[in-house]
C-alpha cells in the first residue's frame, strides 16, 4: 500500500495496486485493515498521495466483496465525509481531492446499489450544502449531446457500470425533466472519467507484459547463439543474468492473470506469455545448466498454465475492474 500511494511516484504504481488487490482476493480478512490504512492515506496533506490512495481504493472496490462491505459502512465513509464537509475539513482539503471523492461516491451510488450507506453519505453531503459540479475535463457540450443523442452516450458509458445502473441512465437520458437530464449528464461524465482511468490501468498492464516479452525474446536469442566451449565467461554471465531476470516473471504473470478480466481481451495473451516463459527457462536449464535445475513440475502448455490459474483468474461473468 505504501508503494502504491508513494507521492514520489510519477504515476500510479499499477504493479503495487494489483499486488494489493490480489492479496485482498486471497486474504479477505485483511479488508478491514486495508480500509483503515487507505482512509489514513486519503487524508494525507500531500495531494499526490491522497489521489493515489483514491485510485487504489477504486481498484480494491472492484475485486473484493469483503472490501466493499467494509467501505460501505459509515465507519469508513465518515472519513471521506470529513474531507469534503464544510463542518469538518472541507475548507482545508485540496479542491481536486474533494472533487475526486464526490465523483467516486456519486458513481458508487449507481455502481454498488446494495451498499445503501454510500448513497446516504452522498446525500448527507448534499444536505450540508456541498455542491457537486460536473467533472471539469469533460466537454461542456455533453448536456446538449444528451438532448440530441442520448443513446450514443449511453452506449459509450455502459461498460463502466452494471445493468441496473445502465437502465437508470437510459431512463434519465430519455426523460424530459431538466433535473433528470442534469443527473444523467453528471453520471455520464463521472463514468467517462472512470473508463479513462480503467484504460490507463489496462495500458500499464500491457506495458508490464511487453517488458516480460522483451526479456523472453532476449534470452531466447542468447540461447540460440550459445555454444558450449565457445561462449566466453562474460557472455555466459550475461546469459545467466538474463535467465535470473526471466525466472522472476512467473509470479508477475500469475498476478496479471488474476487481476485481468476476460473482457479486456488480454488474458489469453498473458497465458501465452506464461507458457513462453516456462519454455525459455527450460531451454536454458537444458542447454546451459545441463538439466540440473530442470523444473519438471513447471507448466509447459497453455492448458497447464490455465489449469494452474483456475483458482485465481476471474470468470467470464465477473465485472470489469
Amino acid at each position: 500500500l505504501s508503494q502504491a500511494t508513494n507521492p514520489s511516484n510519477a504515476e500510479l504504481d499499477v504493479t503495487a495496486v494489483d499486488g494489493l488487490c490480489y492479496l485482498l482476493q486471497n486474504e479477505p480478512q485483511l479488508a478491514g485493515e486495508a480500509t483503515e490504512k487507505l482512509a489514513f492515506k486519503i487524508q494525507s496533506k500531500n495531494k499526490a498521495e491522497s489521489l493515489f490512495a483514491l485510485d487504489t481504493l477504486e481498484e480494491c472496490m472492484v475485486v473484493s466483496e469483503d472490501f466493499r462491505a467494509k467501505v460501505g459502512k459509515f465507519h469508513f465513509l465518515n472519513e471521506l465525509i470529513k474531507l469534503v464537509s464544510k463542518n469538518y475539513l472541507g475548507d482545508q482539503t485540496d479542491a481536486n481531492v474533494k472533487a475526486r471523492i464526490l465523483d467516486t461516491l456519486f458513481l458508487w451510488t449507481e455502481k454498488y446499489p446494495k451498499e445503501t450507506k454510500i448513497k446516504e453519505a452522498y446525500d448527507v453531503l448534499k444536505t450540508q450544502g456541498v455542491i457537486h459540479e460536473p467533472v471539469k475535463n469533460i466537454k461542456t457540450n455533453m448536456h446538449a449531446t444528451l438532448k440530441t443523442s442520448p443513446a450514443a452516450s449511453v452506449v459509450a458509458a455502459n461498460r463502466a457500470v452494471n445493468d441496473e445502473c445502465s437502465e437508470k441512465l437510459k431512463r434519465l437520458c430519455n426523460s424530459k425533466n431538466p433535473k433528470d437530464i442534469e443527473e444523467a449528464n453528471l453520471l455520464i461524465q463521472t463514468m467517462v472519467r472512470e473508463e479513462t482511468r480503467r484504460n490507463e490501468v489496462k495500458t500499464k498492464r500491457l506495458l508490464e507484459l511487453n517488458k516480460i516479452k522483451d526479456l523472453i525474446e532476449l534470452l531466447e536469442a542468447m540461447l540460440d547463439n550459445y555454444c558450449p566451449g565457445e561462449t566466453t565467461q562474460d557472455e555466459l554471465e550475461t546469459i545467466q543474468d538474463q535467465y535470473l531476470a526471466c525466472k522472476k516473471t512467473p509470479a508477475t504473470i500469475h498476478r496479471l492473470a488474476a487481476e485481468t478480466q476476460h473482457s479486456e481481451g488480454i488474458l489469453d495473451n498473458i497465458l501465452q506469455t506464461g507458457v513462453k516463459i516456462q519454455e525459455v527457462l527450460q531451454k536454458y536449464e537444458n542447454l546451459v545448466a545441463g538439466g540440473r535445475e530442470a523444473t519438471a513440475k513447471a507448466p509447459t502448455t497453455h492448458q497447464d498454465l490455465l489449469s494452474e490459474l483456475i483458482d485465481v483468474a476471474p470468470s467470464p461473468g465477473d465485472p470489469d475492474p
